[in-house]
């Protein structure tokens, strides 16, 4: 950078801090209004210009950021997302996280704010307080202590960052005003807060409830010659917590459904968690919540033949189930455990998958994508229109490492993750 370009950035970082202040002070700053009609499309601009917005609004709060993100090449580039792994590379073969076998009797101080959590139904959320689990912390070993927390608070304290930026994203986003915005008191609030995770390890400050993305990697049986391994890919629900994106298949809120204290500690079994959501957003049935006993939570998931499928598979080892990561969405500041369910068996995408019925949570339709094409990885990754959410990207780029490795599939890929 030359002299004068210096000056140059110099003049444009500090008038973007006084033009900042001064809407502040004057009261020109847009609030979130319950009754605005432009959210979709304002999360549209957010999609489009995510790049920028990584770079120039959340990286420029908090520079030291930058080699944290995940970073992937695409194509002749490289692109980064706004999701960061809270935990590092893992060792070869093992499970990235554990989880404690007891929840945390840790007090949540938090409340959740009223006004949002109708401002979110206003825009057509379908939404239901209950029980979640909560990060509590890490232990050394890489174990991840959970605590019980309630799901509104967990909007309020966490998914609220995500809606405060929309609303004042400009609708084109110049340099100059995403330095602007950078500037605001909400992105210092989002700056503290993130840094209390990545630097220091806490989670006090926030009801950090939990989500799980599984990266689901299916053998598809073909006519003509032997069958291939493909990944789906739904698109989110307007009536769901999300913005107009793309997630893997199954992903959930880690979260009990049994009403007994004593019952909840063994809800905390990744494995129940995700046969449990595979039955619910892909075998499609009804929504588990608030049931008596495990018993009864899990008599419906055997019941179901394709959870019963899927359970044994899992037991005879023509499916393997383990985590590849631990990340922190950076909109919504929301812990992620990611994971890889590698079925093998081709017959199980034959007798159960091929007729997807999905859930409320998901709009009608799958994509799937070849795991060993590096077309469809690119296209999906780079994709605006219908974007990944971060911890999707983060699931996908973790899960499918995992399974080319574990399939030996490596070679066939040449693309660079």
């Amino acid at each position: 950078m030359t002299g004068v370009e210096w000056i140059i950035a110099i003049g444009e970082h500090m008038a973007a801090g006084i033009a900042a202040k001064a809407l502040e002070a004057f009261g020109l700053v847009r609030r979130p209004q319950p009754a605005a009609r432009n959210f979709n499309s304002r999360i549209s601009v957010l999609n489009s210009s995510m790049q920028q917005i990584l770079g120039k609004v959340l990286l420029a709060a908090y520079p030291e950021l930058a080699g944290r993100v995940l970073t992937v090449n695409v194509g002749a580039g490289r692109r980064s997302y706004p999701v960061v792994d809270l935990i590092g590379a893992d060792s070869a073969g093992q499970p990235a996280v554990t989880i404690s076998p007891s929840i945390s009797g840790e007090h949540d101080n938090m409340h959740h704010n009223e006004s949002f959590i109708e401002l979110m139904k206003s825009r057509g959320r379908d939404l239901w307080d209950s029980d979640v689990f909560r990060l509590v912390g890490i232990s050394e070993k890489r174990e991840l202590i959970f605590g019980i927390t309630r799901y509104y608070k967990a909007l309020t304290t966490c998914d609220r960052f995500l809606f405060e930026l929309v609303e004042h994203l400009p609708r084109r986003p110049t340099d100059f005003r995403c330095a602007v915005l950078a500037r605001r008191s909400f992105m210092r609030k989002w700056r503290r807060d993130v840094e209390s995770i990545i630097t220091d390890g806490q989670f006090h400050h926030l009801s950090a409830a939990v989500g799980v993305s599984v990266f689901t990697v299916i053998k598809r049986p073909s006519k003509t010659h032997k069958g291939d391994y493909w990944y789906p890919c739904i698109e989110n629900s307007r009536t769901k917590n999300g913005a107009r994106d793309r997630h893997v298949i199954p992903s959930f809120m880690y979260e009990p459904v049994t009403s007994s204290p004593q019952e909840r500690t063994r809800e905390l079994d990744l494995e129940y968690q995700v046969l449990r959501e595979f039955g619910e957003e892909v075998a499609g049935i009804p929504e588990l919540k608030s049931m008596m006993h495990l018993e009864a939570v899990n008599a419906i998931i055997q019941r179901d033949p394709a959870c019963s499928a899927l359970f044994s598979l899992l037991r005879n080892g023509h499916a393997t189930l383990t985590t590849t990561g631990l990340w922190l969405d950076l909109l919504r500041l929301r812990p992620e455990i990611t994971c890889a369910l590698v079925i093998k068996d081709e017959g199980f995408y034959r007798d159960h998958v091929e007729e997807f019925r999905g859930s409320w949570e998901n709009n009608p339709g799958v994509r799937w994508s070849r795991l060993t094409s590096e077309s469809d990885y690119e296209s999906l990754l780079s994709d605006t229109e219908f974007p990944l959410c971060p911890p999707a990207v983060a699931s996908i780029v973790s899960g499918r490492r995992f399974a080319l490795k574990q399939l030996n599939l490596g070679r066939r890929a040449h693309g660079r993750s």
